[in-house]
């Protein structure tokens, strides 16, 4: 299905790009540069599955009770992502970290923030891309 393939692009982006993050300095315009890159794609990104993704799969847990908690869970999990995300990028975008205690917030700060987003790819490629893709293809047959 090519938007799943699309969103799986996404995921190669924005791994990518926090790869380039975590490599240049904090501060520096690359750094600026990398991070404000980085926050449109996760926004884009995570529209793209509102929209489309997650109120199909959720229609779907209506009828399918097992599904149905599933989805729930990794709803609420998103929510969690998204603070996350959210929070750093206010916290970090355009915000010059200088001194030790800084960047050493900043480097424990982005590497929860990697951990984070990794696991959530893990789980939408693993799991919620293949269940939306099921219902679209029982979709697409009616």
């Amino acid at each position: 299905m090519e938007f799943i393939k699309k969103l799986k692009e996404e995921h190669k982006i924005v791994i990518k790009l926090l790869d380039k993050i975590g490599s240049t300095k904090p501060g520096s315009n690359e750094f600026l540069e990398k991070m404000s890159q980085c926050e449109e794609v996760l926004i884009q990104h995570v529209a793209k599955e509102d929209c489309e993704i997650h109120p199909a799969l959720e229609k779907a847990g209506e009828k399918n009770k097992k599904l149905g908690k599933l989805i729930k869970q990794t709803s609420d999990e998103m929510a969690e992502v998204t603070l996350c995300v959210v929070l750093f990028f206010q916290k970090y975008t355009g915000n010059t970290i200088q001194g030790s205690k800084k960047k050493d917030r900043f480097t424990a700060d982005f590497k929860n923030l990697r951990k984070v987003l990794l696991e959530r790819v893990k789980v939408e490629e693993n799991y919620l891309f293949s269940e939306f893709e099921k219902i679209s293809k029982k979709k697409n047959k009616k």
